[in-house]
């Protein structure tokens, strides 16, 4: 039997807040691109945008490995869709979070 622990997909958190005046289909839109790109990399599993109350947003990526998540930054970082995502961004207010998964739950 495989260990369920390394067979489980990496977990990575981007928060941000919008520049003031960018409305929610712009985010929508310009996340919808990145994740096109997203698409063609090493290890990309998913992602899910979410937006707070207070302006704040946060995608949700699932990765098959660290490595590959951490690596993605690089690889995005020149597409046109990052430029784009990054514009509507207040840039000292990203936050990035890794991380593997330890033990895992699923109903049967």
């Amino acid at each position: 039997m495989s260990d369920p622990i390394t067979t489980q997909p990496v977990y990575e958190t981007v928060r941000w807040l919008a520049n003031k005046g960018v409305d929610k289909q712009q985010m929508i839109e310009a996340m919808i691109s990145l994740s096109n790109d997203l698409k063609s990399l090493p290890g990309f599993i998913e992602q899910t945008l979410y937006q707070r109350e207070n302006n704040q947003w946060l995608a949700v990526y699932y990765w098959e490995t660290e490595q590959q998540a951490h690596d993605s930054n690089l690889l995005v970082a020149e597409k046109d869709s990052f430029i784009k995502l990054i514009s509507l961004i207040q840039a000292d207010s990203i936050e990035i979070e890794v991380l593997s998964p330890l033990q895992q739950v699923k109903t049967s």
